[in-house]
């Protein structure tokens, strides 16, 4: 039986259904446990060491997770579905030490943006560019989280990868060392 929750649909003569995993099976398994027992059970379902309520989903065919990042006593993910390069239905979620999964609000497709926090500074420089040059463009200055990129692509119709850097600003004067480097790969709207 777990065989069949994990496999695939097989394309047959008559039947011409694309290769899907069955992620439908799987996210119901919690709801109709929940229901046969005729009750919530106190602690997460957990099949051998797998929370299924945990799953992510998206609307397309296939839903791949980008990141995982622990933070402020959260675990932290975000999915993407492969080959979407103008946006996908995919989201940032947070995961509560109790196991409890939610969408983030600040999910949202269509926009690049970057959250930050300028720990005593004034300001913020964002600095960006295209994977592959040299040279860092100011793209603006932010008191106030978030910062969003709205730029068109480059070429247009043509995905393109762009890298972030911050910087901390006091009294108009950049300070500290520069913040780590962030990719986002970006289809336009």
């Amino acid at each position: 039986m777990a065989r069949g929750l994990t496999g695939r649909v097989k394309r047959t003569r008559r039947d011409k259904t694309r290769l899907r995993p069955f992620r439908l099976a799987l996210a119901m398994l919690p709801l109709g446990v929940g229901l046969a027992l005729g009750a919530r059970a106190a602690s997460p379902l957990q099949v051998s060491g797998i929370y299924p309520h945990l799953a992510f989903f998206n609307d397309e065919a296939e839903c791949g997770t980008g990141a995982v990042v622990p933070w402020a006593d959260r675990l932290w993910a975000v999915t993407y579905a492969p080959h979407q390069p103008r946006g996908s239905s995919d989201k940032l979620y947070e995961v509560t030490p109790d196991l409890r999964l939610i969408v983030r609000p600040e999910s949202v497709g269509g926009e690049i943006r970057l959250d930050w926090q300028k720990k005593g500074a004034d300001a913020v420089h964002i600095y960006g560019r295209l994977r592959g040059q040299a040279n860092w463009v100011l793209l603006g200055m932010d008191t106030s989280s978030p910062y969003i990129d709205g730029r068109p692509l480059a070429q247009p119709n043509v995905a393109e990868v762009r890298e972030y850097m911050l910087r901390g600003v006091v009294e108009d004067v950049e300070i500290g060392l520069d913040s780590d480097v962030l990719n986002a790969t970006w289809g336009g709207q």
